[in-house]
């Protein structure tokens, strides 16, 4: 058995039957082959001493069974790790931050409360993913956008806490920024709701985000000062049309405009995120064609920037390429798009070409043909490098 730090065995034991008669045994893992799911498959310490493995998991399925979770864990000194969803792959996953400390795991907390397409705002608990809250949106015909990172298996409510970012307009990207109202378990097994949500029958914990004294929000995310239990979001009302943007320039020293133009497009709300690459190097692993491989270190084992610029105009292969989204009804889409150009006429051969576009919400026949050019994409510059 592994044991939490200064905890004593027949403590431990005595707090798994106190967690038990909470939340049932079958919500109580403590086998090796359950508790070896909560391991971080990315870990360096892998079968070390030191690696982060739990001493027990337990899964409760409402606040009520939170706190008298952190009410016995006070009982016996025992430190709570609590996770979302535990999908931060590369980044922990569902591990502790120590050996020995119990995974509070929030999974089965997994309602969403509540979304709201005239304020445009969601609540939902620690369990509910991207994934869930995209097909209640869909399902329930909702005119709100949602902001997704990479990971759509992950919580909304986890990643905000992590400081996780999307790819849209930066006040929804920003996904802790975006957050209105949280509801938390205190250490002490209080609850504790912020903003306009510490008023009795409150309407307007996901609008407000302020609400009557100091701003503490702050305190419960990336620390472990509490568990979050619910969280508001503010959610960007669903454009009437998207267009993807594929900008592509010709020289290295093209970047430096192109990052001052962007600047100040994305801050104007008139792009989203603009997502950086270089044709140069290829995507999910491709081999890089020899010859360009060798100018990376032919340069006293440096790069020779000469060359790989040489070589990318000789080809007909941009430097660099930039996607950028933009949204909004189609006419504005095609003024911004106009204004784009004309914003980047600074830079020498520079082609700003539309990569896709369409109405929303996408009927069937589009979410196919987009799921189709989705799966292309790490061949978009194939030919570049064959």
């Amino acid at each position: 058995m592994i044991l939490p730090i200064n905890v004593k065995e027949s403590d431990f034991k005595a707090a798994i039957a106190k967690f038990e008669a909470v939340l049932g045994k079958e919500w109580v893992f403590k086998s090796e082959e359950d508790l070896n799911l909560y391991r971080d498959a990315y870990s360096p310490q892998w079968d070390d001493e030191d690696e982060p493995i739990p001493s027990l998991a337990l899964a409760p399925k409402n606040v009520e069974e939170v706190q008298a979770i952190v009410k016995i864990a006070n009982e016996y000194k025992i430190p709570l790790f609590p996770i979302s969803t535990g999908k931060n792959l590369g980044y922990g996953s569902c591990a502790p931050q120590q050996r020995g400390q119990v995974v509070v795991d929030l999974k089965r907390m997994n309602k969403i409360i509540e979304v709201n397409d005239k304020r445009n705002f969601c609540i939902v608990e620690p369990g509910v993913s991207y994934f869930d809250l995209y097909e209640y949106v869909e399902k329930n015909n909702l005119n709100v956008f949602l902001d997704i990172p990479d990971p759509g298996w992950g919580s909304p409510l986890g990643n905000a806490l992590d400081h996780g970012w999307g790819y849209s307009y930066g006040m929804y990207r920003d996904h802790f920024g975006s957050h209105c109202g949280m509801e938390v378990v205190l250490a002490n097994g209080e609850i504790l709701r912020t903003g306009m949500g510490a008023l009795p029958g409150s309407k307007t914990f996901a609008e407000n985000k302020y609400g009557y004294g100091p701003y503490v929000d702050g305190l419960f995310s990336q620390s472990n000062f509490g568990i979050v239990t619910k969280m508001g979001f503010w959610m960007m009302p669903k454009p009437e049309h998207y267009m993807l943007l594929s900008i592509k320039m010709k020289r290295r020293e093209d970047l430096i405009p192109a990052v001052e133009i962007l600047n100040y497009l994305e801050d104007s709300f008139i792009v989203g995120w603009p997502q950086y690459f270089s044709p140069l190097n290829p995507p999910y692993g491709k081999p890089m064609n020899a010859e360009l491989k060798s100018y990376l270190t032919s340069k006293n084992g440096k790069a020779d920037l000469d060359k790989i610029q040489n070589y990318a105009l000789r080809n007909g292969i941009p430097y660099w390429n930039i996607d950028v989204s933009v949204y909004g009804c189609k006419s504005v889409c095609d003024a911004n798009l106009n204004y784009i150009k004309e914003r980047f006429k600074v830079i020498e051969g520079v082609d700003i070409s539309i990569v896709e576009e369409y109405d929303l919400p996408m009927n069937l026949e589009q979410k196919k043909e987009n799921e189709t050019q989705s799966n292309a994409w790490d061949s978009k510059y194939g030919d570049f490098l064959d």
